[in-house]
């Protein structure tokens, strides 16, 4: 290319990328048209100086810099345009309180952001690069995944099986302020963060039923080795001296030392009030 003439620089919007370099080492002319279409920014820098340009036609003088050995670069970026993503962020252990059993609980969420300051974004990402919404969502799954494994145990030691989703829903308004914080420096404004649910393994629900059944069943068992217990505690200290003439009743019936109303000798529960002789 001759260095008299001027040439055109077109900013276009990149959905690949929230913000990517275009190349100019090839353009040596000594005026530079830069067309940034709608909903585009474009980023200058010339020697580590950030110049930015927003939304229409600008003319640059680059003079000699490419041929001197200056460093230029010009990055688009697409302003204010809004991201979405979902996020899966492993397990989290939660003690099921009536089942007595600690079980791995799925959590997953989704966040939704904006590109507003591209020098930031540029700088929070490593410098001279493209950064795709994929390079975005792995920096939020980071944060999302350390946060959660700090703050969500903590919330899910306070809920049962039946309000989990609740407790999660009460987390996400933490997470959205704590992500706003987090993110603003580097250029993104996080608009929306939640948890939006959890997931229990497969057949949780009937193992959990299964379990509780199990569990009342054995404090039922015990419940009546106790009484039985209390049975036999009570027959040692009761008073075996009866009358001659009821020998031979006392061998036909028993009287139940809990209701006192009389049974055939030889029966193993009361048909009055149930317990076990």
């Amino acid at each position: 290319m001759f260095f008299g003439r001027t040439e055109e620089i077109h900013v276009e919007p990149n959905s690949a990328y929230v913000i990517w370099e275009i190349p100019v080492q090839g353009i040596k002319a000594k005026k530079v048209i830069l067309r940034v279409a709608n909903g585009c920014q474009a980023i200058c820098y010339v020697n580590g100086g950030a110049h930015l340009y927003e939304t229409g036609k600008h003319e640059l003088m680059w003079r000699k810099a490419l041929n001197s050995g200056n460093q230029v670069s010009l990055m688009g970026v697409n302003r204010a345009k809004v991201f979405k993503f979902n996020f899966g962020v492993g397990h989290i252990p939660f003690y099921d309180i009536e089942a007595d059993y600690t079980v791995e609980v799925g959590i997953h969420g989704d966040c939704e952001f904006t590109v507003f300051d591209g020098e930031c974004i540029c700088s929070a990402f490593g410098g001279m690069q493209n950064v795709s919404p994929k390079d975005i969502n792995e920096k939020l799954f980071l944060k999302f995944q350390e946060y959660l494994k700090s703050e969500l145990s903590k919330v899910l030691e306070r809920y049962d099986y039946h309000t989990i989703d609740q407790s999660v829903s009460d987390l996400s308004k933490t997470l959205e302020k704590c992500f706003k914080e987090e993110f603003l420096k580097d250029g993104v404004l996080i608009s929306r963060c939640s948890v939006s649910g959890t997931v229990f393994p497969q057949d949780y629900a009937q193992e959990r039923q299964e379990r509780i059944e199990a569990k009342k069943n054995k404090r039922e068992e015990e419940r009546d080795k106790k009484e039985e217990l209390e049975f036999l505690k009570g027959l040692s200290k009761t008073d075996h001296s009866q009358p001659e003439n009821n020998a031979s009743l006392d061998q036909k019936t028993i009287f139940c030392p809990r209701c006192g109303q009389k049974n055939e000798a030889g029966t193993k529960y009361c048909k009055f009030c149930g317990i076990k002789f």
